[in-house]
Order: C-alpha cells, then structure tokens, then sequence
C-alpha cells in the first residue's frame, strides 16, 4: 500500500559564485538519494534507451535528458568530469559493451519546453565528452541501492553553470550493443498512485464458468492531473447481455455500509437475481454509476472498459485520494438472465511530485540514419551521478 509521500531531503551544498563547488558528486534525481523506485508510490521508470541494444533491427538509440537545476539540490558551478548510472535493483543486467557518444550542454530553457528535435534542446556549449566503447558488467539485482557501475569518465571536464544557466542537457547516442539487450538504469517519474484488490471479496462464477477477476488499471497516471481507466476481463463471450452494466464507486471497501447492510453482501439478499458467490463488495456509494463498454472477444478475453479515461483534476487536495469500486452486468446463464459482480478495486491516488527533467528518445536501425527527431516525455530520469 503507497504510504504518505516522504519529503525531499534539504541537501546541505556549498554553494560558490566565484568558481565551481567543491564537493565531489551530484546525485540527480534528488529523490535518488532518499528511497528506491517504486517503495513508496508508483514512480519507477525503466531506462533502457541510454545503453539501448537490439539483437537485429531498431539496434541503437538516441537519449537525451533534460535536467533543471532543482534535481541538483543547489545551484552553483561545477565543473562535470565523469558519469555514473545506477542499474535498477530489480532487474538483472547481462554483461555488454556499448559503442556510445556522450554529449552536454547547458541553456535558459525551461526543461518541459524540450522540442522532438534533438539538435534544438542543446545549448551553444554542446561539447562531447565520450566517444568510443563502454564495457558494462553483469548486475544480479537485489536490495536497493545498487552500485553506480555504469561508469562514463569524460575526456575533458564539462563546466556546468547552474547559477546562470538553468538547464543541463545530457545526450546519449548509443549505436551498438554487443549483448543484444538493453542495460536497464534506475529511473523515476511523477509519484503516482495504485490500484489493489482488497481481500474479502466475492467469489462471482459467470455463465462461462470463471471469475471476472483480472483487472487493469493504467497506475502511473493515477496522480492529480492524470485519468482513472479501468478494465475488466475474464468474462464471458459472446453475450450481448454485458452490455447492460453498471460501475459503482464508494468510499469504502470491506466493512463499508449499503443502506443497512454491511458488505461484502450477496446480491441475491439485496433482492437481485444473481448467483450465490455474487456480490456486493464495496459500500457507502458515491457519485452516478458510470456505463461501461463492452468488448467481446474468444475465451476469457472478453472486457468490460471504460470507454474514455476519467480525468482527476489537477489540484493537489486529490493526491492520496482513495476510493473502491466494482462493475455489475447482466449475464445469461441456464438459469436465465443473472446480474454477475467483478472483483472489486481500491484506487489510491499518488501525490504527483514531479521529477524535473523531459527525456526525449528513439530508436532506430542505423542502417537507415539517425534520426532527427525523438519522442518527448516530461518528467522521466534515470539515475545519475556526475563526479566532480
């Protein structure tokens, strides 16, 4: 279960207007040096493109990193000798080596305004401080922190003006790779929330024999500003009749009231016609039943889903928002016409802290060229660590 959000530590930084700081790393994100991705909230983001690699095909990749000052703790001036990644702790990483082109620049420019066109995000101080071979060793994963073993030294320092210049531009563009997958970095995104499934619930069986119990909630969009969409699959196919449903929100799950009862509740004691193990498993109901779209589709694959995402709006009152609800629809069994129940969800709404930086990245087979252009993400990082 997320828990509330942890505040950002205060970095105690020298901070020097005369010449560069003296201390001897920057860690970026700041959230890096307090927690792993995804223990608290739903903000992992997994960083293969930087070390991109493909067996055949879409074999290399462009990556740039648009960095505000703020992921620095400070500002002040530093002067960038070398680069470090940290493997995502959860993943294991086969031993490679990358042919790679590293890439830095500084500008004015607002990180969220980087353009698809990756020329445009550089500054005019663009220098490369990498260019040739990177051997990147095997990672097992296990308990975070993982070590900063991605390694990068540069080939002259790179003077990073954070006092003046309030955006560092970091450009990866990796053309081969002889381990034939991506060497996955920790990474980390705006705190979203979660979906779970409450235990307690009902134990539905529809007319095909199964429980509707597989569930889909797009989790990193659950944070102010983001959508609710919800999916349900596992149900029967071929039956029009799932058309005529229902989607309750409430309040509470177990334990929760339904005039004067107290769920989880059989529907059938609520008067409806449906099969014993159906019911109602959240309660104190609010706000109108939405209707959901019906896709049929062979064996389990059949969904009930949202037709369009719920937008949360974007005020901060929302984040750590929690609320349940289930889908009710008409099914058609030996019996006759039955109302069957799905399991039910608890939805937590994250925070959204952003992370301040814009990735913009592609893929691309080299053999037809680089590309000039990639696709913009804001608010996705991987973890970095830049010694001074």
């Amino acid at each position: 279960m997320p828990s509330p959000f942890v505040p950002q530590l205060v970095l105690g930084l020298l901070v020097s207007t005369a010449g560069p700081c003296a201390q001897s790393s920057l860690v970026v994100p700041q959230r890096a040096l307090l927690r792993g991705p995804g223990t608290v909230w739903n903000d992992q983001s997994l960083e293969g493109s930087p070390f991109h690699g493909r067996a055949s095909g879409l074999t290399a990749a462009r990556t740039q990193y648009r960095i505000d000052v703020t992921e620095f703790g400070t500002a002040a001036v530093w002067d960038l000798r070398s680069l470090a990644g940290r493997p995502f702790s959860a993943i294991p990483n086969r031993s490679t080596t990358v042919t790679t082109t590293l890439s830095l620049s500084s500008s004015n420019g607002a990180h969220d305004a980087a353009l698809p066109t990756f020329v445009a995000n550089h500054g005019a101080d663009r220098q490369v401080v990498f260019q040739g071979r990177l051997s990147l060793p095997a990672t097992t994963g296990g308990r975070w922190p993982a070590g900063w073993t991605a390694s990068v030294p540069f080939s002259a320092p790179f003077r990073f003006d954070g006092l003046r210049m309030g955006t560092l531009t970091v450009d990866f563009e990796t053309t081969a790779n002889t381990g034939g997958a991506d060497w996955i970095l920790e990474g980390y995104r705006a705190e979203a929330g979660g979906m779970f499934v409450p235990s307690g619930g009902t134990n539905c069986v529809h007319s095909g024999g199964q429980i509707a119990g597989i569930v889909g909630v797009p989790e990193q969009n659950l944070l102010p500003g983001g959508s609710l969409q919800v999916a349900f699959a596992g149900l029967p196919s071929g039956r029009p009749s799932l058309r005529l449903n229902a989607l309750l929100f409430g309040s509470s799950g177990i334990g929760g009231r339904i005039g004067s009862f107290t769920v989880p509740v059989e529907l059938s004691d609520l008067g409806i016609d449906a099969p014993r193990g159906c019911g109602a498993a959240i309660g104190d109901l609010v706000g109108a039943p939405l209707q959901m779209a019906w896709f049929d589709a062979p064996g389990s694959q059949t969904q009930l889903r949202l037709a369009a995402p719920l937008p949360i709006p974007d005020l901060p009152q929302f984040g750590g928002a929690r609320f349940f609800l289930q889908a009710f629809a008409m099914d058609v069994s030996s019996r006759g016409p039955e109302v069957i129940s799905t399991i039910p969800v608890g939805i937590q709404i994250g925070p959204g802290t952003p992370i301040f930086a814009t990735r913009v990245s592609q893929p691309y087979d080299p053999a037809q060229g680089a590309p000039a252009q990639g696709r913009v993400e804001v608010g996705r990082l991987a973890s970095l660590r830049f010694g001074l």
